[in-house]
């Protein structure tokens, strides 16, 4: 396998999750006041924190092999 379809192959999902993160910020901002009614706010911010994580986590890691040279 090339190191560009490697890339590609790594980078792509990384950066589904960074829109997925978006994604749920913007579920978060727009129903914030019924997620406090009903207690869910907490678990839904800490699940978009447990998620850029992953993302940031993800990204460092293929930063990393790039400069290795194992992609």
């Amino acid at each position: 396998m090339k190191n560009n379809s490697l890339r590609a192959i790594w980078i792509i999902p990384n950066i589904l999750f960074y829109l997925l993160s978006l994604a749920l910020l913007a579920f978060n901002m727009a129903n914030a006041q019924s997620l406090r009614e009903i207690h869910r706010l907490e678990i839904w911010i800490l699940a978009l924190l447990i998620l850029l994580l992953v993302s940031f986590f993800g990204t460092f890691q293929i930063k990393g092999w790039i400069k290795k040279g194992k992609m």
